[in-house]
């Protein structure tokens, strides 16, 4: 299985954290295993800054921002002035939540897969940070139906492991991407 984490140390002393996790599944077995959004390893590197200001909404300056300004890879320090928001009372008993647990899939088909939510339902802090998630596992020989966002809302689509074949079509029903 899998954990999706961002932690952030908003004290004024040093925080410890002990990760302890199975390994044995992973991409790579026996080594965990990390995506990043944003530095140099991260998704958004790959993009050039004004493909980002367009995905995002982003005027010039946002954009390069996000695309140049983390220069740390798993560890980085923050500008002063940089704050994250504070746990309000209806999250501070549930910081964390498993997209991975088939138990509470939203679709399952038995033999194709499943498909779970995670939403500030789940998880009260997203609606803070304005961020969801879908997590979609597929057996073999199995396919996923049409995607559509008709608001125009941005995804992030990351695969884990496997093979198989993307395709994006634009509004005008022809390829997005070649």
């Amino acid at each position: 299985m899998g954990v999706v984490s961002w932690w952030f140390n908003g004290g004024d002393s040093d925080a410890v954290i002990l990760l302890l996790g199975d390994s044995s599944k992973s991409l790579v077995p026996g080594q965990f295993t990390y995506y990043f959004g944003v530095g140099p390893l991260g998704l958004l590197a790959g993009f050039q800054s004004d493909y980002v200001g367009k995905t995002f909404g982003l005027d010039q300056k946002e954009s390069e921002n996000i695309v140049n300004s983390q220069q740390g890879d798993v560890l980085v320090q923050l500008d002063q002035g940089i704050k994250f928001p504070a746990p309000s009372n209806h999250t501070k008993g549930k910081l964390y939540a498993n997209v991975e647990d088939p138990s509470g899939a939203a679709v399952v088909v038995k033999g194709g897969g499943y498909i779970n939510y995670l939403t500030e339902k789940k998880l009260p802090m997203l609606s803070e940070i304005g961020l969801s998630a879908k997590f979609l596992k597929l057996e073999g020989n199995a396919m996923s139906a049409l995607d559509y966002v008709a608001d125009g809302s941005v995804a992030i689509c990351y695969i884990a492991k496997g093979s198989g074949r993307v395709k994006v079509v634009g509004s005008e029903g022809k390829p997005a991407l070649r």
